[in-house]
C-alpha cells in the first residue's frame, strides 16, 4: 500500500508543485497536441524521461517548485451599472471577468553548480515566456483547487529575498 500511496504522491507533486503550468498555443502550436509543460523550460523534462526509465528519481531532484498564491479568484462578476427594471434583469446583467491566479516559484539552490547555472536557465526561462506571449500563447495552470485554462500572462515579477 505504501507504493500507491508514494505514487500518488509523487503524481500530486508533479502536477501541482514541479509543472502545473503548461504553455498551449504560441511557442507549443508546432508540437504534437500544441501544449508544452513549464518543466521543458526549467531543464528538467529530460531529468524527468531518464528517471522514469530508469526508475531512478526523486522528487527532490527538481530545482523549481510552485506554489499558488492567496487570494486566486474562481468566480468575478460584475453588473451592470445601467438603472434595471428589478432583481431578475439586474442578476441577467452579470459581465464575466477575468480570473486572477498567481503562483510563487521557489527555486533553492542546492548545490555549486546551482549557482553557475541559475541565471543562465532563469534568463532563457522569462526569454521563452515572452517570446510565447508575444506569439498569442496562452496558459493552463493546474492548482489543487481549480484548473485554469486560456490564461494569459499580465506579469512575471522577481520576489528574490536576496538573502539565500
Amino acid at each position: 500500500m505504501a507504493t500507491f500511496s508514494s505514487a500518488a504522491r509523487d503524481a500530486y507533486d508533479l502536477s501541482f508543485q514541479v509543472s502545473p503550468i503548461f504553455l498551449t498555443g504560441g511557442l507549443a502550436q508546432g508540437l504534437q497536441g500544441g501544449i508544452l509543460p513549464v518543466i521543458a523550460l526549467l531543464g528538467q523534462a529530460a531529468g524527468l524521461l531518464q528517471g522514469v526509465v530508469t526508475s531512478g528519481f526523486s522528487m527532490s531532484d527538481f530545482n523549481a517548485r510552485f506554489v499558488p498564491m492567496p487570494g486566486a479568484s474562481v468566480i468575478s462578476n460584475t453588473v451592470g451599472t445601467y438603472p434595471f427594471a428589478n432583481q431578475y434583469v439586474a442578476a441577467n446583467a452579470i459581465v464575466q471577468q477575468p480570473l486572477n491566479v498567481s503562483l510563487q516559484m521557489i527555486t533553492p539552490i542546492k548545490d555549486l553548480g546551482g549557482y553557475l547555472t541559475k541565471l543562465a536557465i532563469f534568463t532563457s526561462f522569462q526569454q521563452s515566456l515572452a517570446s510565447h506571449n508575444a506569439a498569442g500563447g496562452t496558459y493552463t495552470i493546474a492548482t489543487p483547487s481549480y484548473i485554469y485554462t486560456g490564461c494569459i500572462m499580465t506579469g512575471m515579477n522577481d520576489i528574490t529575498s536576496g538573502e539565500t
